[in-house]
């Protein structure tokens, strides 16, 4: 069975699961190391914001590689958004074809209690082109506030997973993970996507204009009141 499930959820997530490596721009090092999911055939990939908090985000642009775990193909990379308070981060790829996408599925068919699938990947000695796909299989919990859908896991202290998809065999990915601690819990595909167009729409946080500046500083404001439904409600 978990055999099974486990190549259903490779199938969903086929040559659309990817590592990112954000690198220093001036030496090189990496500063950290996640997984994240390709969500547009342009090469948009949908990650976790968790990790950039501690990292200058204007010295980001540029140092992102993105491996295809699949294949072991690697691209450069810019890192487009980071959205503290969505929790999300957009790179992309700048590989000059399009790009495989995941089966991307809906909340609408969330059923508590089936079977969750955290994808991440497993970095041996902190090297991008030893990464490979990890799975750990488990149930979805309950949608709660902020339509942040919770999961149990098992096994996945030895992988990274936070900005890795969240799947249900049965449906496709369902969110982009985002923290971890007794449960997962992950912010739906559907808000991703609507992260993604705002963005288009709207610009970066992590552009230089004043206007990203105050949201950035807003979102962090947000966040250290747990308020972030209120910049959700200026946007």
């Amino acid at each position: 069975m978990t055999k099974l499930t486990y190549g259903q959820a490779r199938n969903i997530i086929y040559q659309s699961h990817v590592c990112l490596a954000i690198r220093q721009g001036a030496t090189g090092d990496t500063l950290a190391l996640l997984p994240g999911t390709i969500i547009r055939s342009d090469g948009i990939v949908a990650t976790s914001a968790s990790l950039f908090r501690s990292l200058n985000t204007k010295e980001l642009k540029e140092t992102v590689d993105v491996m295809v775990l699949d294949t072991k193909e690697t691209y450069k990379g810019v890192l487009l958004d980071v959205d503290l308070c969505s929790n999300i981060a957009f790179v992309k790829m700048l590989s000059g074809r399009p790009q495989k996408v995941a089966k991307l599925g809906k909340l609408d068919f969330l059923v508590p209690g089936s079977m969750a699938v955290a994808a991440g990947c497993h970095v041996r000695h902190g090297i991008l082109r030893h990464a490979e796909c990890h799975l750990s299989r488990g149930s979805f919990g309950h949608v709660g506030l902020g339509k942040m859908i919770a999961a149990s896991c098992f096994r996945f202290m030895k992988a990274l997973l936070v900005g890795g998809p969240l799947i249900d065999t049965n449906v496709g990915v369902l969110g982009v993970i985002n923290s971890m601690g007794s449960q997962i819990k992950a912010t739906p595909i559907d808000d991703v996507l609507k992260y993604l167009e705002r963005m288009e729409k709207h610009g970066s946080m992590i552009e230089t204009g004043w206007k990203s500046k105050l949201w950035t500083l807003l979102s962090i404001v947000a966040l250290r009141y747990n308020a972030c439904f209120i910049v959700e409600l200026l946007r």
